[in-house]
């Protein structure tokens, strides 16, 4: 297990690593955004639907999206009720999140969910079509973040579509910056400060070109592509 996983998250004081904390998560967020949380987490879908309509076999279900840690798999239960023949992956450090992903989507076929670590993924090169990110950078080191990136760029296709959601980010929407200078104090996310210094664009580069941004209340929706040639 990785050291920086082995702490407190959100004053959970076994981190996401039991039952528990798998159990109370979905609760948890929804109430810390007033009951935005799904909604700004749905936001998603609307680069995915350009993602699959480019790809020609994404409407008939041959496109396989990887959703990097996905939790307990509230935004996959959302891409499965929309395109229930596409092929997706759930990947999670934790197998308490992950049993509860299983069983909210059990009810669908062509899923899969593997327990493993963003920065070291047990996938082959260039498996997937579409890979999802959603509110997993905030709560990497910045060392951790640069190698997940190096492994996304390995396991998604050259032309393939990343979506990225994450926390806004100091000067994004300036009304809203003092309040995330408090959220890491308030709420306990020991690398959300980092985040907010984080360039992304050029995190994500070389290897991606951004496509779009989507602002989605206290969150933000980027897309990029993977670069064809990245020599």
């Amino acid at each position: 297990m990785a050291p920086y996983y082995l702490q407190k998250f959100h004053f959970q004081t076994d981190g996401y690593l039991s039952d528990r904390s798998a159990e109370r998560y979905d609760h948890q967020v929804e109430v810390l955004f007033g009951g935005g949380a799904a909604a700004m987490r749905r936001q998603a879908l609307v680069p995915l639907k350009r993602a699959l309509a480019e790809n020609r076999t994404g409407a008939r279900g041959g496109a396989r999206l990887l959703d990097l840690a996905c939790g307990t798999g509230r935004f996959l239960r959302e891409v499965k009720a929309n395109y229930p023949r596409l092929h997706v992956t759930g990947l999670d450090l934790s197998p308490n999140y992950l049993s509860v992903a299983r069983r909210e989507l059990a009810a669908w076929s062509r899923t899969r969910f593997v327990e493993g670590m963003a920065e070291a993924m047990p996938f082959a090169d260039m498996e997937f079509d579409v890979v999802t990110c959603i509110y997993l950078f905030h709560e990497l080191p910045p060392q951790i973040r640069r190698a997940a990136v190096a492994d996304i760029r390995r396991v998604l296709r050259p032309g393939g579509t990343l979506i990225f959601v994450d926390s806004l980010q100091t000067g994004d929407e300036p009304d809203y910056d003092a309040t995330l200078e408090l959220f890491p104090v308030a709420f306990h996310e020991p690398y959300y400060e980092s985040y907010l210094r984080e360039d992304l664009d050029r995190l994500w580069s070389p290897g991606f070109t951004r496509s779009e941004r989507i602002p989605a209340y206290f969150s933000k929706v980027l897309s990029y592509r993977r670069d064809r040639d990245t020599s």
